[in-house]
């Protein structure tokens, strides 16, 4: 008998919050708001619809069970879920200072590509001035 492993609490929770059709976290109002099937099961509104309307899906993706579009009905969620961006945050300040670093050492490297270059011209003026003509 195979075990199926136990998926995390925090995985389980994350996929409350998202429609199973396209992946993206649902919505209190607009397009892809929340709602239900007579079945039971929740998805983004303009998802489900969009798969109804295909009339190779017309039932509903979780248990197969035939969809009614007269049937579906909006959700209104008990709680919203603030989605932490502190991560996010810190990773594109650092971002931005990794460019500005990356722009300074650019700029730089410019520098020294013309000092070299001045450097090899004066180099060339001073063989041509110091060679015996023969």
């Amino acid at each position: 008998m195979s075990q199926k492993k136990p998926r995390l609490e925090s995985q389980d929770q994350d996929d409350h919050f998202q429609c199973p059709i396209c992946y993206e976290d649902w919505k209190r109002k607009g397009e892809h708001r929340l709602v239900s099937l007579a079945c039971g099961h929740l998805f983004g509104n303009s998802c489900i619809r969009r798969w109804a309307a295909d009339s190779r899906n017309d039932s509903c993706p979780i248990c197969q069970k035939t969809i009614k579009t007269s049937k579906i009905r909006n959700v209104l969620p008990i709680k919203l879920v603030v989605q932490d961006t502190s991560q996010i945050d810190k990773l594109s300040k650092e971002l931005d200072s990794l460019k500005s670093q990356i722009k300074e050492k650019q700029n730089a490297l410019e520098l020294s590509k013309l000092a070299l270059s001045l450097c090899q011209r004066e180099l060339e003026k001073a063989k041509k001035a110091h060679i015996p003509s023969q």
